[in-house]
């Protein structure tokens, strides 16, 4: 059950929220921001929808943040309630050890781009089973895309 919850709140799922109710449109945001896409950034986007949630409580009590949750979260609602969806590092860690594999190790391959707009590439290793690798915008996700990858080929036993 925690992990159907944590995915209705993850960041991704906010700021997809956002995109559904054109949040975007309605900051305030330096031209320089504007410039980068910040209206379209997923970082954004999931705090903007927190804020806008946060702010419906404070002004409308409970009753009027329970009323947006449940019109604009009903979808992921149900298709969180409808699938086992496990975040991949998760699964890998819960896999590798089940078959004694050992704790996944994650490695920074290489990071290139910008400050402002980095791109990782991690890799990750689970003993006896292998290696993949993934690629982000973040550490996060590029652990995450390793993780998946590694699912994906994992060794039939």
């Amino acid at each position: 059950m925690a992990r159907k919850l944590n995915a209705l709140v993850r960041k991704e799922t906010c700021a997809l929220i956002s995109r559904k109710i054109f949040l975007g449109e309605y900051l305030r945001l330096s031209p320089a921001e504007i410039k980068q896409g910040g209206r379209e950034k997923t970082s954004i986007l999931g705090d903007a929808c927190e804020a806008l949630l946060g702010a419906i409580y404070l002004d409308g009590g409970l009753e009027a943040a329970s009323a947006f949750y449940d019109v604009y979260w009903a979808e992921e609602i149900d298709r969180v309630c409808k699938t086992d969806e496990r975040d991949p590092k998760t699964e890998l860690q819960e896999r590798a050890s089940a078959q004694g594999g050992g704790q996944p190790i994650y490695t920074v391959i290489e990071r290139s781009g910008p400050d402002h707009r980095p791109l990782f590439i991690i890799e990750v290793t689970v003993e006896k089973f292998g290696e993949a690798r993934g690629t982000g915008k973040s550490k996060k996700d590029a652990e995450r895309f390793a993780a998946k990858h590694l699912l994906e080929n994992w060794p039939a036993t």
